[in-house]
């Protein structure tokens, strides 16, 4: 064993740095997302049919895909969060299941909604 025996018993102070950075993260989350919504205003009416079928009893929203064709995926949540458009479906599955992970919002099944436009 290396050290002496008052700097091996002695607690680890906590790391107060952490809530800051975490509030920065979350306020630049917000305004990411804000700047995402306010870019798909054509395509509000699609997405807010699908948040009224998809309100389910999960306490926060249900998330889903909604794919409007190749290079044209976008994840949505009925909690009114919107992810960016990506170009493979499975991307914005992986956007979908990961804001469920740190929202604990639910999945929809089918998580992926086809355009039928």
């Amino acid at each position: 064993m290396t050290g002496s025996a008052s700097t091996r018993d002695s607690p680890i102070p906590p790391n107060q740095g952490s809530a800051a950075q975490n509030s920065n993260c979350d306020k630049l989350a917000r305004l990411h997302d804000t700047e995402v919504r306010s870019t798909k205003e054509m395509d509000q009416m699609n997405v807010l049919l699908l948040e009224d079928r998809l309100t389910a009893s999960t306490g926060s929203g249900v998330a889903y895909v909604y794919n409007r064709g190749v290079g044209n995926s976008t994840a949505g949540c009925s909690c009114g969060w919107i992810g960016r458009r990506r170009l493979l479906k499975a991307a914005a599955e992986q956007d979908a299941w990961s804001h469920c992970a740190h929202l604990g919002c639910g999945v929809s099944v089918p998580l992926v909604f086809p355009d039928r436009g």
